[in-house]
């Protein structure tokens, strides 16, 4: 059987409360919202708005993103907020870059009470940062918009470009791709993909 190129525009209305489009890329490769929100507060960061770059880097901690809670810390660090920072360094679960190194080098700076200051910050932040909380809010972005449409041209929620996409003799429809992004993203969550910040915190030994 001959196989055909579906191009499908999956058009995707967002709810009032959902400020996290759903993107492709020109591949027609689905781009995680948690990525979307570290790339965004990326920005903010490097154009000096601090507090909207921690803004973003939470949002995509709350997805589960280890890179994003990583980056909290750093800008903690930065700032000289050395309890809170050691707590964020110690949600992560995953080494990420130099946590290890980062984490020995941190502690014999931090007086006892604020090691217990950190100790009280930490289980906070495993209470609102932690796994079931995280597939909730993967879950809750998902259900914040409906697809709609059927065999129109092109595959992007946000630029309207069009993207081929080869699925043979399978009839595409939004359902399908919200169901793979459900199986694939919502239940399956695997944090992805490298940032590179360069130079974000300086440690001062004298503290």
């Amino acid at each position: 059987m001959k196989k055909t190129i579906i191009l499908v525009l999956v058009l995707f209305t967002l709810n009032a409360n959902s400020d996290v489009q759903i993107l492709f890329d020109d591949m027609g490769k689905f781009i995680p919202p948690d990525m979307i929100l570290q790339a965004r507060g990326l920005e903010y960061y490097e154009d000096g708005y601090l507090e909207s770059a921690m803004m973003n880097f939470k949002e995509s901690a709350e997805f589960g993103n280890e890179r994003s809670k990583y980056l909290i810390a750093l800008m903690h660090f930065q700032n000289k907020q050395w309890a809170t920072g050691y707590a964020w360094l110690n949600l992560l679960k995953s080494s990420v870059e130099n946590k290890d190194k980062l984490l020995k080098k941190i502690k014999p700076m931090l007086s006892e009470d604020e090691l217990v200051q950190s100790q009280n910050i930490l289980k906070q932040l495993k209470s609102e940062y932690n796994d079931i909380s995280s597939f909730n809010r993967r879950n809750k972005w998902d259900r914040s918009f409906k697809g709609t449409g059927t065999k129109i041209s092109g595959i992007s929620a946000a630029t309207i470009r069009n993207v081929s996409m080869d699925m043979g003799d399978t009839n595409i429809t939004p359902q399908m791709v919200r169901k793979q992004i459900y199986e694939n993203y919502v239940l399956e969550y695997e944090p992805k993909g490298k940032v590179i910040l360069g130079d974000i915190v300086e440690i001062d030994d004298s503290k």
